[in-house]
């Protein structure tokens, strides 16, 4: 049930979820992350006086990407200071972490855009969210089996599939599909 069953079972969920749903499930765990960080420095990138002016062409970019992707929830990205991660998450509810050590590694503008138009197919096809129902709900049966029935393990489980998202080959060549489209 845990491996084939609930996995399973959110794929048949997400399109079900409403999007005010999905946005409270992106709040929710967006909070836990920020809770959870325990790197030195805010959570956040971009509010420093020698952040601003990177910030505003980063907001820029997620604009117009947002405006062309025509998705069906309000796009949230967020530089999270992590120097030393090349990497980019997409999140429930509209949510994209981009690492700042990714924004330092890129080359030119136009990389980083591709990157960002590939987690929009993430966030377009709902990919993390149905992770996160599928991770939170194997969390909470195997939670539940061993004494934990009150969740606190599917929140942890739900925080930690954003960041350590994992995503099958077929979602990745979909969201590759679509940031090339975009």
């Amino acid at each position: 049930l845990g491996i084939v069953g609930i996995p399973s079972l959110a794929d048949l969920l997400v399109p079900l979820v409403p999007s005010s749903a999905e946005n409270e499930m992106g709040r929710q765990i967006d909070r836990m992350i920020r809770t959870e960080f325990k790197e030195p420095g805010p959570f956040e990138c971009g509010f420093a006086d020698s952040e601003k002016e990177g910030q505003a062409a980063f907001l820029k970019m997620t604009a117009r990407l947002e405006a062309a992707a025509g998705l069906p929830v309000r796009l949230r990205p967020v530089v999270v200071r992590l120097p030393r991660k090349l990497n980019a998450q997409a999140g429930p509810g509209g949510y994209v972490y981009v690492f700042y050590g990714l924004i330092r590694f890129v080359g030119t503008p136009d990389e980083l855009a591709a990157i960002l138009a590939h987690e929009l197919g993430h966030v377009a096809h709902r990919d993390t969210a149905r992770g996160v129902l599928s991770s939170a709900g194997t969390a909470y049966l195997f939670g539940v089996v061993l004494g934990d029935f009150f969740g606190s393990g599917a929140m942890f489980a739900s925080a930690n599939q954003v960041l350590g998202a994992r995503h099958s080959r077929g979602q990745e060549a979909a969201a590759d599909a679509y940031g090339v489209a975009l």
